[in-house]
């Protein structure tokens, strides 16, 4: 039942996709790739954690491609990737072995074919940001460290113009907004989480 609810799903919700850059097709590539970076080596280091029986560390990797495959509307990835982390909730159940190494199957088969799908993805005209709004209030500061941080932990995506809001509130700090920004569109949430506490 898991295996064709994530097959009646589209690899890639374009629409939804470029939706949540606000229009920009030229960061998305940018993002398709970072994610294809990322995450190319995953199933192998699934599979690994599952042979060791440590199941904490596989959700953890699917727990995170599913967040970044939702907000980049790889919709049959996500699905398949919800299905194993329903499955890895389960560690003690009898059944586990059996059904989650068909789910680990249907994740690999939907990753690389998402894989494919948004290697040929090409871009059209992009539509250009708005451009921040800088605010010096310490409320201000606190609300956008902590808005980004929860994003961060649970792998939220945040839209080119809200980043580029929040990240104008934290201009009068001492975090590097750059390389903040940076480790953020790279996906590198470890490196953005510890730029935002280093403050």
């Amino acid at each position: 039942m898991e295996k064709n609810m994530a097959e009646n799903e589209p690899l890639l919700d374009l629409v939804f996709a470029t939706k949540q850059l606000g229009g920009n097709e030229e960061l998305l590539k940018k993002m398709f790739g970072k994610f294809a970076e990322q995450y190319a080596d995953s199933v192998q280091t699934v599979r690994d954690h599952v042979d060791e029986k440590n199941y904490d560390g596989a959700k953890r990797i699917i727990h995170g491609i599913k967040g970044v495959s939702g907000n980049l509307g790889l919709r049959a990835l996500q699905h398949a990737c919800r299905d194993a982390e329903h499955i890895l909730l389960k560690p003690d159940d009898p059944t586990l072995d059996s059904h989650l190494a068909q789910c680990i199957d249907d994740f690999e088969r939907l990753l690389y074919a998402t894989l494919n799908e948004i290697q040929s993805y090409e871009p059209g005209e992009s539509e250009e940001a708005e451009a921040p709004v800088v605010e010096d209030s310490r409320q201000a500061v606190d609300e956008a460290k902590s808005t980004l941080l929860k994003a961060i932990e649970n792998f939220q995506f945040i839209s080119p113009p809200e980043l580029k809001e929040l990240l104008g509130k934290l201009q009068s700090t001492s975090i590097d907004v750059a390389g903040l920004e940076k480790a953020i569109n790279d996906l590198d949430y470890t490196l953005a989480k510890n730029l935002l506490n280093e403050s």
